[in-house]
């Protein structure tokens, strides 16, 4: 699983660097946080591009519980929504949302004089 609580457990592990400025944003018990881009962003000062896909069929199925149902599989989607079961599309849909959400960080960012955006992003659906 890849949730901010197990972090803790795989920065031990790795004996993961942690950026500086974001440590200094988070204590030392939650500097596992920056491991993650949505813990790290907010610390970041240079500008960044964001590619972010909305789904992904390779991620979801190997972190993330979604059933590996491309290929090998009686009701194979390829891609579309005809042959797909609802339960698989509607946690398509909230993972979807999810992502989108969590790009708000990004596409919000804007220069608090000017009102122009600091840093761009790339979230495609496909």
């Amino acid at each position: 699983p890849w949730t901010f609580s197990d972090l803790a457990d795989y920065k031990k592990l790795w004996d993961a660097f942690v950026p500086p400025r974001c440590l200094k944003d988070q204590s030392q018990a939650n500097s596992h946080k920056c491991l993650l881009a949505e813990g790290l962003y907010p610390s970041l000062q240079s500008p960044v591009f964001v590619v972010e896909a909305q789904t992904d069929e390779v991620v979801m199925p190997l972190h993330d519980g979604l059933p590996s149902i491309w290929a090998d599989s009686p009701y194979p989607c390829y891609n579309e929504v005809e042959n797909c079961p609802a339960e698989i599309l509607d946690y398509m849909r909230v993972w979807a949302f999810n992502m989108s959400s969590a790009m708000d960080l990004v596409v919000k960012n804007n220069d608090r004089k000017t009102g122009n955006l600091l840093d761009g992003a790339f979230h495609p659906a496909c």
